[in-house]
């Protein structure tokens, strides 16, 4: 009796270790079909890349659109075509001037009539009898004519008739009032007004005549008798100090005779005598 066994993925001798089979006994083993596969084309065996070849691939024949010159590298092939595109238009620029300018010449030329000069800045009195003319020419004519007329003017002009200076007039002089004595009393006003606003200096009997002397003179026209009688007021002054002295007492003032005739008095502060005060009591 055969038993045909198919064990697939199991080898007939691990089979036969597992007590499956016998020694005699054989095992089919159905194997897939093998797939050939053949290669339709060639394998072309491409030479390794060098240094060389990267470089001769990056570099190549660049030619210029407007010069035609050939560059291997871009960065020159560049620079030569912004170059030559700047070159050209500089010649279209000047071009273009070129015939504006010779379109300019094309208009009627003039012929200066004075000097004869074909070209000039400016043309004037073209459409005059005398013109046209350049602008040197026009310029001198205009002054010319300018100074033609004032000349005319000049001459047209009559003189003026000869007329005397009006007289000049003298302001009459204020006349000044004479000068009449100093009253008693006001001497005394004076004397003690000088005394008590002059606290803690010393006042001398000069620098009040000096003060009312310089006064009088400015107001008061002088004559012989004023002036006798402003030469005797010092001695005036001097007696009404001494009185004023005595009166404001040893604690409050100090009292100095000067030479020859003079007096000096030194008023301390807080007398406690006003100026009114002080005039009754002398």
């Amino acid at each position: 009796m055969k038993i045909k066994i198919i064990i697939e993925d199991v080898d007939v001798t691990v089979a036969q270790l597992l007590g499956l089979l016998g020694d005699n006994a054989t095992v089919e083993i159905e194997q897939p079909p093998i797939k050939k596969t053949v290669e339709k084309t060639a394998k072309v065996v491409q030479p390794k890349k060098t240094e060389a070849s990267k470089k001769a691939k990056k570099s190549g024949n660049y030619t210029c659109k407007y010069c035609g010159k050939n560059f291997k590298y871009k960065k020159s092939h560049k620079k030569c075509q912004t170059r030559c595109k700047a070159k050209l238009e500089l010649k279209t620029k000047q071009a273009k001037k070129n015939t504006k300018s010779t379109t300019k010449k094309a208009e009627p030329a003039y012929k200066c009539r004075e000097c004869g000069v074909t070209e000039s800045p400016e043309w004037r009195n073209k459409s005059a009898d005398f013109g046209p003319l350049c602008n040197a020419c026009g310029i001198r004519r205009i002054r010319s004519k300018s100074k033609k007329e004032k000349i005319k003017s000049s001459k047209t002009k009559s003189k003026p008739k000869f007329t005397r200076p009006a007289p000049k007039l003298q302001k009459p002089k204020k006349s000044k009032p004479k000068y009449e004595r100093l009253s008693d009393d006001d001497l005394k006003e004076m004397v003690a007004s000088f005394l008590l606003g002059n606290a803690n200096t010393i006042v001398t009997s000069s620098q009040i005549t000096a003060t009312y002397v310089s006064s009088v003179k400015s107001k008061y026209e002088m004559t012989t008798a004023a002036t006798q009688e402003l030469s005797k007021i010092e001695s005036r002054v001097v007696s009404v100090m001494r009185a004023a002295a005595k009166i404001i007492g040893i604690n409050h003032c100090m009292a100095m005779d000067l030479e020859p005739n003079g007096l000096q008095i030194a008023v301390f502060d807080k007398v406690g005598i006003t100026v009114a005060k002080l005039k009754k009591q002398l």
